[in-house]
């Protein structure tokens, strides 16, 4: 076997373990749009060496030709474009279509000229290099940069210039006489051991990028909560172990007759005001605080550098501002709980405190904000609107 049949095989291989590695990630994670992107263009890509093996052994080799051509210029485009959409960019379909085209045109504008002479190898090798061109574009313009997109950016740029190289190559050790001959010569194993080194270190740092890019989706979907976006549990106590803060102002709320708005109004006016009041709590949570939806209707705000006071006054207005939104034609209440957690005072013990306090509010008629005793300001505060009125000279 000829090595030049042999680079063939080996980069058909290596294009249909791409095609397949994309294709798994894609069935594990349904969401992953890119690995099928990336797959499809590798699944099309491999079709050049195997179009150039059939060209060494058909009858029909100018078709097998022309549709390795075709087939590798589709490829590097639609790698590019899938790049630009893996990061987020504006598309740029409608010019990689024209790039398309005109390659199409100028391939077969030359296809009767002398191979091996300059400008041919130049022509033919041109389009190649540009679609590569701006898949380095597209990656260096990623935001945020990260090691992995400057060396996918950089990979692709060393793509795109070995393709003037191959030009000039195929010039110096020839690339045979005929289509048919290429697969004997010199040039086809340079050119398959360069080309293929190259679109595999370019495949591994994309398969890098698609792989962190399902993990990062499954810790977030692991740590927050699918409906309001919000932390859920889970993500909470995480989040909360990284804290450093010894004293922290913790506020647990609950939404009021919960189980009554989702039997008399549904369960999607239900959802609804569960997402209104997850906006309202992000909305009024002071800078660096926690907010997490618990489960079900309660929700906390844990914040450090925050008075008893001031803890006191964001749950108040939280609940005041819940009190007067409205959603789909429906009102609903919120009550709340406050507990402080000292120096020598674990989360836990903090948060069931709150839960105490917020379980007195309910107790007491709900609709309102009731302190802990432990709490570091006066002790045993319940707060209505009544109240609240008078402490702030008839204001709510």
């Amino acid at each position: 076997m000829e090595a030049g049949v042999f680079g063939l095989m080996a980069n058909t291989g290596i294009a249909a373990l791409f095609a397949a590695a994309f294709a798994a990630i894609a069935l594990t994670d349904s969401s992953q749009v890119h690995a099928r992107r990336f797959g499809a263009a590798y699944a099309v890509g491999l079709l050049t060496p195997l179009s150039e093996i059939l060209v060494r052994y058909s009858s029909s080799p100018a078709a097998f030709s022309f549709l390795g051509y075709v087939a590798f210029l589709a490829a590097q485009l639609m790698t590019a474009h899938c790049v630009s959409q893996f990061f987020g960019q504006t598309s740029r379909k409608r010019l990689l279509i024209v790039i398309f085209a005109v390659g199409v045109g100028l391939r077969l504008a030359i296809w009767s000229g002398p191979r091996d002479w300059l400008p041919y190898e130049i022509a033919y090798q041109a389009p190649f290099a540009l679609a590569m061109l701006l898949a380095a574009l597209f990656a260096a313009h990623a935001r945020p940069r990260r090691w992995l997109t400057v060396a996918l950016a950089a990979d692709f740029a060393l793509i795109a210039a070995h393709y003037p190289v191959k030009a000039v190559v195929s010039t110096i050790i020839r690339s045979g006489a005929t289509a048919q001959a290429y697969a004997s010569s010199a040039y086809a194993v340079f050119s398959q051991a360069a080309t293929g080194m190259l679109l595999t270190s370019a495949g591994l740092i994309l398969l890098l990028l698609v792989f962190d890019e399902s993990m990062t989706r499954s810790r977030r979907e692991a740590h927050h909560d699918f409906l309001t976006g919000l932390l859920n549990r889970r993500g909470f106590f995480h989040r909360m172990g990284e804290q450093t803060e010894a004293q922290l102002q913790v506020i647990v709320f609950d939404i009021d007759r919960f189980k009554s708005i989702n039997d008399l109004y549904g369960h999607a006016v239900g959802d609804a005001v569960i997402v209104n009041f997850a906006d309202l709590l992000s909305d009024h949570a002071p800078s660096g605080a926690v907010v997490a939806r618990m489960g079900g209707e309660e929700f906390v705000i844990t914040a450090a550098g925050l008075s008893a006071e001031a803890a006191l006054r964001l749950a108040e207005q939280v609940r005041s501002n819940a009190e007067t939104s409205e959603v789909a034609g429906r009102r609903f209440t919120v009550s709340a709980g406050l507990a402080t957690r000292h120096e020598r005072t674990s989360l836990d013990v903090a948060l069931r405190r709150a839960d105490q306090a917020l379980y007195a509010a309910k107790q007491s008629g709900r609709n309102r904000v009731h302190q802990s005793e432990d709490a570091a300001a006066p002790s045993g505060v319940l707060m209505t609107p009544d109240d609240d009125a008078r402490r702030n000279g008839g204001q709510i």
